[in-house]
């Protein structure tokens, strides 16, 4: 389904800056793994980072890529996070069907919101590598 939506998007919108990496964050953070892997800790980990940036601390598009280009130059250890005991009630298959690009940001939007909810027992530590690091701008 994922693949589909990123089909559709290319072809329809041309991958739009802020639709398409709050989609592809909004993805990985409902996807987390069991956490013994480093890599399984990295990747969701620095897609709900990119999330909390936009979410909790209001950063621009631009400041979130960078982020998650390694803009900072900071090394982060990834903790083991706690999955939620109940994925959002927006998935992925809520993106189909949008009627423009301004519908399939706004889906997008509700989506990374609900995503970001599901996490809220985790909220401080995420949010906390990024003020910790004085990235909270």
């Amino acid at each position: 389904m994922f693949g589909a939506i990123q089909a559709d998007e290319a072809e329809r919108f041309g991958y739009p800056l802020s639709a398409h990496r709050l989609v592809v964050d909004t993805y990985m953070a409902s996807h987390p793994g069991p956490g013994t892997d480093r890599r399984d800790r990295q990747s969701v980990f620095v897609h709900l980072r990119a999330l909390a940036a936009r979410r909790a601390l209001g950063w621009r598009e631009e400041q979130v890529l960078d982020l998650m280009r390694g803009g900072s130059g900071a090394r982060v250890d990834y903790p083991v996070l706690t999955p939620p005991s109940a994925m959002a009630r927006i998935n992925v298959s809520d993106m189909r069907g949008s009627t423009d690009l301004a519908d399939y940001t706004d889906r997008a939007g509700r989506w990374a919101g609900a995503v970001w909810d599901s996490w809220a027992h985790e909220h401080d530590r995420i949010v906390a590598t990024l003020t910790e690091q004085g990235l909270d701008h």
